[in-house]
């Protein structure tokens, strides 16, 4: 008894059945289905097909005819066969099969193959596929999953910030298909995709992303979701090592000016709201990133009591714990703005809860481009008039530790040895004498401005 595609396989062995080619012989052009069929004539000889087609639609009606023919020829085959069995396929299933079989056609380009090789093809693909999940569930479902953990919840509200932004982007895209059908060329296309005004986005928007992105495939990889982890196949684009920049006289005083007037803005909604006011403040933050060039991390862990108004010091922690890394000097300038606060009778945390959507709108106001969604469901302080169209290309970009970029090069300038400015600033002589000594724009003059940019200076004059 031999089956549908037995016979066919026997068959694909006596002759190399039909196939597709261009009409050369004629102007006019198309396209010939020519070979030979299974079943033979009266004279014992194997049907020969020739026919043309030309025109518009000549490729779709020469794959149609050439489909035809080989599904008659089958169906005669099995009509003259006396020791074979009655095909198990009903009528709406192999409508199904003669449809599957096309559409391998279309997707391989593939005119000349039979349907069964196709078909064998495509099965063997999805059985081997790394692809292939071990659970069907989608990408929203994933997502749910994923910041449910303990794991998840316990990290700061930055990172779980950043996370939720990145995946509910890609949700948007992929969120109801299976997190298995999902592929790296698609993921990568996600990655790269313009930004909100249609330019390139930056390498560390990229690279953020792409962390996770990673994370969140490889937890479904470890959790046997997926097999394989397709993410892991995203590359990390190359960071560009730009020239050191420093900010300007003016764009310091502005952002100053422009901290202060967001906090005392704050302190008046929360009198407003009758809610408690606290001690943090973003003129805090901005002094100590930028005269006394702290990084971001570490004024994000720094409290008031950490500053010995005796030895005019701030003491720096570690990222994770309480150990004490290094002492800095925090020059005049910086202890007047610590004093303007209060700085003295303040406790606790130093830089505001909602620092990542008020520090955008500081930036905004200082004439920086910002993306508008920075700050997008957030009050902005009364300074609507002055941050519309902040995203626009005209604006200058904003330069990550900027501030303490510009710290440590005035630094420079007043100390003018190497190695105390990077026992100062936590930094290696090496990269001081490579990154911050010779900063266009940055001369005697300016540096005389710089540390005379005091409160009373920036207040009464921006």
């Amino acid at each position: 008894m031999q089956s549908l595609i037995t016979l066919a396989m026997k068959t694909e062995k006596i002759s190399k059945g039909l196939k597709i080619v261009e009409n050369d012989r004629y102007e006019t052009g198309g396209y010939i289905v020519t070979g030979y069929l299974t079943q033979k004539d009266a004279k014992g000889k194997q049907k020969r097909v020739r026919k043309a087609f030309k025109g518009a639609n000549a490729l779709e009606l020469a794959k149609a005819y050439k489909l035809q023919q080989e599904t008659d020829d089958l169906r005669e085959s099995f009509d003259n066969q006396r020791n074979y069995r009655e095909t198990k396929l009903d009528s709406e299933t192999e409508h199904i099969v003669v449809d599957l079989i096309r559409k391998l056609r279309e997707t391989d380009n593939d005119t000349n193959s039979q349907g069964h090789t196709l078909l064998s093809k495509a099965v063997e693909f999805y059985i081997s596929s790394p692809y292939r999940g071990t659970q069907d569930i989608l990408l929203e479902e994933l997502y749910d999953l994923y910041i449910q953990r303990d794991n998840f919840k316990n990290k700061s509200k930055k990172h779980k910030d950043a996370f939720c932004a990145t995946i509910g982007f890609l949700k948007g895209s992929y969120g109801t298909r299976l997190i298995s059908s999902i592929t790296l060329p698609e993921l990568t296309t996600f990655i790269n995709r313009p930004s909100r005004t249609g330019g390139e986005r930056s390498a560390a928007s990229k690279r953020l992303e792409i962390a996770h992105v990673r994370a969140l495939f490889e937890w479904a990889r470890k959790q046997t979701l997926v097999k394989v982890s397709v993410a892991a196949g995203l590359e990390r684009p190359e960071l560009v090592s730009n020239e050191p920049v420093s900010l300007s006289i003016q764009q310091c005083q502005d952002i100053l000016f422009f901290a202060d007037a967001v906090d005392k803005k704050s302190i008046e909604n929360k009198k407003f709201l009758k809610k408690n006011i606290d001690d943090t403040s973003l003129v805090g933050y901005t002094a100590l990133a930028l005269f006394a060039a702290l990084r971001p991390f570490e004024v994000g862990r720094a409290e008031w009591e950490d500053i010995d108004w005796d030895e005019k010091v701030i003491r720096v922690k570690q990222r994770k714990g309480k150990t004490i890394t290094r002492a800095v000097d925090l020059p005049d300038v910086c202890l007047d703005w610590l004093k303007h606060l209060n700085a003295q009778n303040r406790t606790g945390k130093i830089v505001p809860s909602n620092f990542t959507k008020s520090w955008a709108v500081v930036r905004a106001a200082a004439g920086f481009r910002i993306a508008e969604g920075s700050f997008k469901n957030s009050s902005t302080f009364g300074l609507d008039k002055i941050i519309k169209n902040c995203s626009d290309d005209k604006r200058p970009e904003w330069v990550n530790d900027v501030l303490r970029h510009t710290g440590i090069t005035y630094r420079c300038k007043v100390i003018g040895h190497d190695g105390r400015v990077a026992q100062w600033a936590g930094n290696s002589a090496e990269e001081i004498e490579n990154s911050y000594k010779s900063i266009s724009g940055v001369t005697p003059k300016t540096t005389e401005q710089f540390y005379k940019l005091t409160p009373e200076k920036v207040l009464t004059t921006a």
